[in-house]
């Protein structure tokens, strides 16, 4: 009796700043074509607005602008991938998200946590001529709260008398 004892795991393919990238599916909790968006209450040059999906006020952050990539325009196939979370969703905006595939573990190559993409790249795949970032929610999410605590204190620096 032979058979494969590799592990397997489905993962969300989409575009961010034409690169390609994916995320472990069972982190997605939707894909939601790009919708109108109302403004945040926090300014930073992360959070694209708010999405109101089924009453829940999900912030969608700028994936590209967490990466470190360059700015890209909207367009009618752009997709906000709304994440699970333990303790809220939030929503990261691509170019275009397109298929769901299924790569073995032994196939990624891991990369050491914090050495590409502001540290939010875990692994790559090849898949035929195309290399494919696999992304971690975990560090995107916490590369986000950095960045929302380095704009607070910068809008909000301690005075001597505040001390």
């Amino acid at each position: 009796m032979s058979g494969d004892l590799t592990t397997k795991s489905q993962y969300l393919i989409f575009t961010v700043a034409e690169h390609p990238c994916a995320v472990l599916l069972s982190e997605v909790r939707e894909v939601v074509l790009m919708a109108e968006l109302s403004q945040s209450l926090v300014q930073a040059d992360t959070i694209e607005g708010i999405l109101n999906l089924g009453g829940e006020a999900i912030p969608v952050l700028k994936l590209n602008r967490i990466l470190g990539l360059k700015d890209w325009s909207l367009g009618l196939y752009s997709h906000i991938i709304v994440a699970k979370s333990q303790d809220r969703s939030l929503g990261f905006l691509t170019q275009s998200a397109y298929k769901i595939a299924s790569f073995a573990s032994d196939d990624l190559t891991l990369f050491p946590t914090g050495s590409t993409w502001n540290g939010c790249v875990s692994a790559l795949i090849r898949e035929g001529k195309e290399f494919i970032n696999i992304l971690s929610f975990a560090q995107i999410t916490a590369r986000f709260h950095e960045n929302i605590m380095l704009h607070h204190s910068l809008a909000h620096p301690l005075t001597k008398e505040a001390v």
